[in-house]
């Protein structure tokens, strides 16, 4: 609710189902978001430029495995 009151998401009632709520990122958030957004991707292009194109390939891979390992582990401790 704090960010609805900030103005950065406004809330809607969705369509199909006049109980659900649908969330959605307002000008302002959108803005917000693309800052740090733009800072990350400037701070790993310069920080994977000390690796070969095929070595960063190989990281992302990696990443995205650990990530997907780290959303299970989650999974597992919310049943």
């Amino acid at each position: 609710m704090r960010f609805e009151y900030t103005g950065f998401i406004k809330r809607s009632v969705y369509p199909q189902n006049r109980r659900e709520r649908v969330a959605e990122l307002t000008e302002k958030g959108k803005r917000r978001y693309a800052e740090p957004a733009e800072i990350q991707k400037k701070w790993t292009e310069k920080v994977s430029a000390c690796f070969p194109k095929q070595e960063n390939e190989e990281f992302s891979r990696l990443r995205g495995q650990l990530a997907a390992g780290a959303e299970e582990v989650y999974k597992r401790t919310q049943k």
